[in-house]
């Protein structure tokens, strides 16, 4: 590749991460390694009831089921014409490095009403990956997902605002 030829690829290269996009290895052929795009949240929310001090920060968000029944919404949009549909997509959640962060009934998401996956249990100062259920995004370019605390032992997740928020991710 002559110079010339370089200065036009690195700002394309750059342009792609920055939108979010990050690729890895071709899109044909058996034995080929998966095509992984990386969304992050556009907007996100926490709704709670105030229990006993516990209050969220702009940073942190309270997912909970019994005291402050407390739940988050993450919204994504991807415009993703031109590609073919993902083989799997996964919610990423960043937990904050607080006491009570970690959950041993972990939570659930839900888009549109319907349940879209799940996770078991959630570490403090750590990160979930969960495996959605594609029949819940068909044909979705924008939409968003609610996640609820499984049981009594909630979870504290960061938002978009921490720098850490969630993540979507479409591997083809």
């Amino acid at each position: 590749m002559t110079f010339a030829g370089f200065r036009l690829f690195l700002p394309a290269c750059a342009a792609l991460f920055a939108c979010g996009l990050a690729v890895a290895g071709d899109a044909g052929g058996a034995g080929s390694v998966p095509i992984r795009r990386f969304i992050n949240v556009v907007w996100d929310r926490n709704v709670y009831t105030p229990y006993n001090g516990n209050f969220p920060t702009d940073s942190v968000y309270i997912i909970d089921a019994d005291e402050t029944k407390g739940y988050a919404e993450f919204f994504f949009a991807d415009d993703a014409s031109g590609l073919s549909a993902p083989k799997k997509m996964s919610l990423l959640l960043n937990t904050a490095d607080i006491a009570g962060a970690e959950s041993a009934d972990g939570f659930t998401v839900f888009c549109d009403g319907k349940k879209a996956g799940f996770a078991n249990n959630a570490p403090r100062a750590g990160f979930v990956e969960v495996p959605l259920d594609m029949s819940v995004f068909k044909d979705l370019s924008y939409f968003s997902l609610f996640v609820r605390a499984n049981g009594n032992d909630g979870l504290y997740v960061l938002s978009r605002r921490s720098g850490f928020g969630a993540v979507l991710i479409k591997t083809y």
